[in-house]
């Protein structure tokens, strides 16, 4: 799963993220599920809050999108290749 935050001045699809990766990951790490957030959560310290996210994923992984859902096959060679 990949979790991105956005900026207000940018536009992104979870398309477009998953075939960037596709076209420079190995299809291995080429994240199945994409979720946008508005924030990352943070501990008391500052860092990144990691658990909450995996919680976050094992919860509601169902309603984010899914490529291969989207017929995505990071296996299969791009056109451009």
């Amino acid at each position: 799963m990949a979790i991105y935050v956005v900026r207000a001045n940018e536009s992104v699809t979870e398309r477009e993220i998953v075939e960037y990766a596709r076209d420079n990951m190995a299809y291995y790490m080429v994240p199945r599920y994409v979720h946008f957030v508005d924030e990352l959560p943070k501990t008391p310290t500052h860092k990144v809050a990691k658990y909450v996210l995996r919680e976050r994923a094992l919860s509601e992984y169902k309603r984010m999108w899914d490529r291969e859902e989207h017929g995505i096959d990071v296996r299969r060679p791009t056109a451009s290749s």
